[in-house]
């Protein structure tokens, strides 16, 4: 019991004086005696003293590996200044930070100084340094995955640097995970530290994997509405063990996985309107061996069943739906956005898309980017009688202020002008910040092709909440402004070509690009030079000029004698004796601008919407083959398209609405295109073409879930049309039909367009006739070479027989009977599922359907007539030049001479040998009335995949095609085939993409 003591007996200056000894007693003992705090200060030193003592140094004891001087960098206390506790504590934790030491062993203390002041002493205690990693047993995952993982969940654990315990757990825990996802649940994995020297170990994984595990079966029960399999369907990483899964492991058991799955089979009755369901903890049953799918192959490895027990609960119905806190939109406009409606079903969907998509852009778009949105149902039980619920809801809207744009920048633009930029955006500094416009705008700085991809999180944003403001910085990542593609391919009948794009984008940052495009090959040659200028003069008006010469050799499909005089050569495919040659040369013009320009009516549509118009002019010849310019009239070719003079002139309104993401890989976005082309002003071709094109990309992740690099299904349909007006073009040759010039006419087939089959080699047909006129005809003695008198020596009925007008004749030998004349109708479809693999590598998945046809009937038409030899027939019906027999009589002696016991000597006396010699001239005739191949006829399909290896430098993919043609026409002995062999499979290399 303490007893208390009047002032008179203890005197207060005796008690100060009894307190002011105790205080240095006191600090005399701190300062001598280094009491250890575990991690921090000493425990006395963690107070300042009762007076304020000068720093007279600050030490470091302990650091071997890290200099002193690299440590004070880290310190604010320095001799002189003043001590304090709290200073010394943040100096303390500032050390630790840097991850050297341990601060379990490490602490501050306090020793007195030499002139009555303090030296600070930190007691570094450093972690021993990581001289190697080992993996024992770890079989099932390659070295590099496992570095990979550690550096996705920023796990510090390398040679040569500080162990640190907390890191080593952490790789522990990820390696177990990583077991786990490969079907081995029940790894084992324990850290071992091997020490090396006082100041470095070694980290010894060791790991057990234990057996694998797959998941054989998976069953719903409690299911009332849905069955198991329409369950199972909604799950993407988890499947039951079969053929498939053997290559995509998705049968490999891992409890992250399966719960993502049971949130998607949630996510899924929650679309149904089933808002409540509930999903109990799986059950996992061990049912022995299964099969890996493949057999004879696959391994048996421990089979699993998980049972997943569920209570779909009822279906609900919107009922009221009310809304709070807004202010700028009115309850119906909410309503009407949401698209939530009373009776409808209660679709977490419509919910999703409307209330926390769509109006939450709605807000955004008018400048209030903290705009709130919220649901709050309420839910009410079925009525007697019914089976569904009804759920209220209430739509909480926060909607915060509107900010503006204070200041728009943009990074990583080395080279680009900041106006190149600006000019594409739909949104200026000063106005409310409008966040569709902002994704409008990022879609048009991706349209231009000068940068990588632009993604939302490269859009930063910072709002000053004081000023309602907002800055955005856009970064960018330019591309080379160089750049060069690469085209080519081969294909049998269509040749063997490459080309070579060379394209400086962006000249001088200002936007402007100019091309020159060489391509070159067996059959076909080209050279373009191209200028454009997407804002011409600053304004929003693109222009754009080209010049172009071409050479292209092509086969009409005929010859005198094809096949036996070598018409196709092993190598190249044809001959080049028998290919006509059309040289081309011409230039065009074009402009352009946004439809925005013209009307803002329907501002979400005029935005990414371009209206232009072209003009082109071009002259064409097409020559003859060498076979019709020699003095050998036996190997012509009957069906020619030699023209002097082809001068088209044409103008192409066109419309152009793309919302396609990127032009050269595109994932996502829309493309429709119609164009009318009329040629007819000043040239001598008179034609109308309009084209519809319409292309989409979607990112699908069916297959490959990549996120950086989805899946894209692409699709694009074409139809197009030509036709003549007016008087058609004088033409005594095939180069023009029914008006419109051959090379304009539509043929199809190729890499570009239907993979299976050559280019250009899928086409109408036209049966053809020869037909001849005999003028001047006289007989020749073949011994004498005089020629004989009619009615003397000769029957004038021999005369009569060989003099004829337009007679039909059957071809010559080895001639086809038919010709290619193209359509003036083609419809095209392709679809493709590109999938990445790894790095530049993926596989396309495709299927091309398409045909070409003629809408329009066509008359027949005559080839200009071209002379023959002299000598006819050994018949009149024969085209083959050869002798005849006269009887004594003079008349023409049919088969072999009559009672000739020897039929290889002389004749019988009377008897005579002579020649048929005439002014002969053949007219080849095309029925094109009789043309064949209508839509259905000339309907090719290919079905098949592609390696594709993306070169990030050229721009394009190099692609290996395997394509299989269900309706090939195999039968080379059809004469409408034209000798072309159609096979069902074919391996075809190229460049450059479909679409």
């Amino acid at each position: 019991m303490f007893r208390s003591f009047p002032s008179s007996v203890f005197p207060l200056h005796a008690a100060w004086a009894v307190l002011t000894l105790a205080a240095w007693l006191f600090c005399g003992v701190v300062m001598t005696t280094p009491v250890m705090a575990q991690g921090g200060l000493q425990a006395d030193a963690m107070q300042d003293p009762l007076q304020p003592q000068l720093i007279e140094d600050v030490q470091f004891r302990g650091n071997r590996r890290i200099p002193t001087d690299t440590l004070r960098l880290y310190v604010t206390m320095k001799p002189g200044d003043l001590y304090s506790a709290e200073q010394a504590q943040r100096d303390y934790q500032a050390v630790l930070a840097q991850g050297f030491f341990d601060p379990l062993r490490s602490n501050i203390t306090l020793e007195p100084g030499n002139t009555g002041g303090v030296i600070v002493v930190f007691n570094l205690t450093e972690y021993p340094v990581i001289r190697d990693i080992q993996y024992e047993g770890l079989k099932s995952i390659q070295l590099s995955d496992v570095l990979t993982r550690y550096k996705e969940k920023r796990i510090s654990l390398t040679k040569d640097s500080p162990y640190d315990p907390v890191q080593v757990k952490r790789a522990e825990a990820e390696l177990k995970t990583m077991l786990s996802e490969r079907g081995r649940p029940n790894a084992i994995v324990t850290a071992e530290i091997e020490d090396v020297s006082k100041t470095s170990i070694i980290i010894i994984f060791n790991v057990d994997e234990g057996a694998r595990v797959r998941v054989a079966k998976i069953d719903f029960e409690g299911n009332q509405v849905f069955s198991s399999r329409t369950l199972r369907k909604q799950m993407k990483y988890t499947k039951p063990s079969g053929f498939l899964t053997r290559f995509t492991s998705k049968d490999v058991y891992s409890p992250e996985k399966f719960e993502t799955d049971m949130q998607l089979v949630a996510q899924f009755l929650r679309e149904k309107g089933y808002l409540r369901p509930t999903i109990g903890k799986p059950r996992i049953e061990n049912i022995g061996k299964v099969g890996g799918g493949i057999p004879l192959i696959s391994k048996k490895s421990d089979g699993l069943r998980i049972v997943v027990p569920i209570d779909e609960g009822i279906r609900y119905r919107f009922g009221e739906i009310t809304t709070e806190g807004s202010t700028i939109f009115t309850p119906e406009q909410v309503l009407l956005i949401s698209g939530m409606r009373k009776g409808d079903i209660a679709s977490a969907k419509t919910i999703r898309e409307g209330v926390y998509e769509r109006l939450k852009k709605a807000y955004g778009s008018r400048g209030y980017i903290q705009a709130d949105v919220n649901v709050q149902p309420t839910f009410k039980p079925p009525a007697p009688g019914e089976s569904e619920g009804v759920a209220d809801f209430t739509i909480f809207i926060e909607e915060g202020s509107v900010y503006t744009i204070e200041q728009i920048e943009f990074s990583g633009n080395n080279t680009t002008r900041d106006k190149v930029l600006r000019r594409e955006l739909l949104v200026s500094e000063g106005e409310p910040y409008n966040q569709e416009l902002m994704e409008y705008s990022i879609l048009l700085l991706n349209q231009l092709g000068y940068f990588d991809e632009i993604k939302k999180e490269d859009i930063q944003t910072t709002t000053d909440e004081r000023r309602k403001t907002v800055n955005v910085v856009i970064k960018v990542k330019e591309r080379g402004r160089q750049q060069i593609q690469f085209s080519g391919g081969v294909s049998g009948i269509g040749g063997s070509f490459i080309g070579l794009t060379y394209t400086t984008n962006n000249l001088f940052g200002y936007g402007q690009s100019v091309a020159v495009d060489i391509q070159a090959g067996n059959l076909f040659r080209n050279i373009a030079l191209s200028y454009s200028d997407p804002y011409f003069l600053d304004r929003r008006i693109g222009f754009g000029v080209s010049v172009f010469s071409q050479r292209f050799r092509y086969a009409s499909g005929i010859s005198g004698a094809a096949i036996a005089s070598g018409f196709f050569n092993s190598f190249t495919g044809l001959d080049e004796r028998n290919l006509f040659t059309q040289d081309t040369t011409g230039a065009s013009l074009s402009l352009s601008a946004p439809l925005a320009v013209l009307t803002n009516r329907f501002p979400k549509f005029s935005r990414v919407s371009r209206i232009g118009v072209s003009y082109s002019y071009s002259r064409s010849r097409i020559t003859d083959p060498p076979v019709n310019r020699d003095n050998n009239p036996d190997n012509d070719i009957i069906v020619t398209f030699a023209q002097p003079g082809i001068t088209i002139s044409s103008l192409t309104p066109s419309f152009v609405y793309n919302t396609v993401n990127n032009p050269i890989n595109p994932t996502s976005g829309r493309n429709f295109t119609l164009s009318f082309t009329w040629s007819g002003l000043g040239g001598r071709v008179k034609n109308l073409s309009p084209v519809l094109e319409y292309r989409e990309f979607r990112p699908f992740r069916f297959l490959g879930q990549g996120i950086e690099k989805p899946a894209v299904l692409g699709m694009r349909f074409r139809a197009a049309h030509v036709s003549a007006y007016g008087t058609p073009f004088d033409s005594n040759s095939l180069a023009f039909i029914g008006g419109v010039p051959q090379f304009n006419r539509f043929y199809t087939g190729g890499e570009f367009e239907i993979r299976g089959y050559g280019i250009r080699t899928i086409s109408p047909v036209a049966p053809i006739e020869d037909r001849r006129t005999t003028t001047d005809v006289r007989v020749v003695d073949a011994l004498t070479g005089q020629v004989l008198q009619p009615g003397l020596q000769v029957s004038p009925t021999v005369i009569q027989e060989y003099t004829y007008t337009d007679k039909l004749f059957p071809l010559p030998p080895g001639s086809f009977q038919f010709i290619p004349v193209g359509g003036d109708s083609q419809l095209l479809l392709n679809l493709e599922y590109r999938i990445p693999i790894v790095g530049p590598l993926s596989v396309a998945l495709f299927a091309d359907g398409g045909s070409v046809f003629n809408l329009r009937s066509l008359s027949d038409q005559s080839i200009r007539a071209r002379a023959l030899p002299a000598t006819l027939g050994s018949t009149p019906d024969s085209p083959v030049p050869g002798p005849i027999i006269l009887r004594p009589d003079g008349t023409r002696l049919d088969g072999t001479r009559p009672n000739d016991p020897n039929p290889s000597g002389p004749l019988p006396d009377g008897f005579r040998v002579a020649f048929v010699q005439a002014q002969q001239a053949s007219r080849t005739q095309v029925n094109l009335s009789q043309t064949l191949g209508g839509i259905g006829r000339n309907f090719r399909a290919s079905l098949g995949a592609e390696l594709q290896v993306n070169l990030p430098v050229l721009q394009v993919p190099f692609r290996l095609i395997f394509a299989y043609n269900p309706g090939a026409k195999t039968n080379v002995f059809d004469p409408r085939q034209l000798g072309i062999i159609e096979e069902r499979g074919v391996i075809r290399f190229t460049v450059g993409r479909t679409f």
